[in-house]
């Protein structure tokens, strides 16, 4: 007698493994999509999958490195950006502008940033280090709060959408002497960042650096990213930086107004 072996509860695990499967990439999505930090109750209400069920497969996604837990809320990790289309933007980008950041280094000697918003946090994309900076070259950086550096304060000045969403997130705590404390305080730097080409920040802080930052424009209407330099206060100067900045950012945006790389979360 033959035994006959049914393949029935196979199918049926295999059938809950892609619903397991297909439940953590629409967190992903959303996570990705919506670029701002979510809690979990907000993650369960816009996948519409129970909240249980969302906390196991968050602290699933966290064990393999492809969500962060940031307080009470959840964010898209950088390993998983990197598999995703927001890596091959950053290489366009890079790619198209890495001739005049590497001019930009040469004029004036200082470590050279191409940053970008990753939801309330600010990312290089490109890093050529200067003459007195320990950095060498790299294509990414840690993301940090966008608030505390020149760069990240010129990008969310100029995109009122993403400053609002910005500041409802709590990320604008103080982390330093020159950040802003406030609500106010911060509104404040955003309105002179819009008023002044160029952004300014370190004076009199302990790491004893400067920066300066100026938007990169595409077709869309807000920043495609942000040019920096940073050096050390006895080296840096403004005149150069201003001069600097300002030249190889008008050439920058030719470039990307002829050849347009998407703004991620754009209108």
């Amino acid at each position: 007698m033959t035994e006959k072996t049914g393949t029935g509860g196979h199918g049926a695990v295999e059938h809950a493994e892609l619903r397991v499967l297909d439940r953590a990439f629409t967190l992903l999505r959303i996570l990705n999509t919506r670029g701002f930090p979510l809690t979990l109750k907000e993650l369960s209400e816009y996948s519409g999958i129970p909240k249980s069920s969302t906390h196991r497969l968050l602290n699933a996604l966290i064990n393999r490195e492809l969500v962060e837990r940031v307080g009470a809320t959840y964010r898209i990790s950088g390993c998983a950006i990197e598999f995703g289309d927001e890596a091959g933007r950053f290489h366009v980008l890079r790619s198209r502008l890495l001739p005049y950041l590497t001019r930009l280094r040469e004029v004036t000697g200082y470590t050279v940033e191409l940053s970008v918003l990753v939801g309330p946090e600010v990312t290089a994309v490109c890093r050529l280090g200067g003459r007195d900076s320990q950095h060498e070259d790299t294509e990414r950086s840690d993301r940090v709060p966008a608030h505390t550096t020149a760069a990240g304060k010129v990008l969310l000045a100029h995109d009122s959408n993403a400053a609002q969403r910005y500041i409802g997130t709590g990320y604008f705590h103080a982390t330093n002497p020159t950040t802003a404390a406030s609500e106010a305080d911060l509104l404040r730097e955003f309105h002179e960042a819009r008023q002044c080409s160029v952004t300014f920040d370190g004076v009199d802080t302990p790491s004893g650096r400067r920066s300066a930052a100026t938007p990169v424009w595409g077709t869309s209407r807000v920043p495609v990213a942000a040019l920096s330099v940073t050096a050390g206060s006895s080296v840096f100067r403004e005149a150069l930086a201003r001069r600097a900045l300002l030249s190889t950012a008008r050439h920058a945006s030719a470039v990307l107004r002829r050849n347009p790389v998407p703004v991620h979360g754009s209108r």
